[in-house]
């Protein structure tokens, strides 16, 4: 990475790096992993009404719950890059478990 030459170069870079580290924020992959689980969902537990909505919530909190617990995560929103690959898995063997 080069070096800032200005002062306003400096500012970006710090800035950029800050916003990289906020609580929440997503990187491509990690917002790609979620889009999946998301579709995944909504696939499986179509319906728009109460009910498929609480079934859904609920299939989603375990998984989320499985995740974290595996990963020692406090939030997924704490899901980095490095760990996509052993969040995928859980969320596969979870899949497998959901299937008929």
């Amino acid at each position: 990475m080069e070096m800032p030459k200005t002062p306003e170069e400096l500012v970006a870079l710090i800035d950029e790096r800050i916003d990289s580290h906020k609580p929440g924020h997503r990187t491509p992959k990690v917002q790609e992993f979620t889009n999946e689980m998301d579709k995944w969902f909504s696939s499986q537990y179509p319906g728009q009404d109460y009910e498929h909505i609480k079934v859904r919530n609920n299939a989603e909190s375990g998984l989320k719950a499985a995740i974290k617990a595996r990963l020692q995560l406090k939030n997924i929103l704490s899901l980095t890059d490095e760990q996509i690959p052993e969040a995928r898995q859980i969320f596969d063997e979870y899949k497998h478990l959901l299937s008929d």
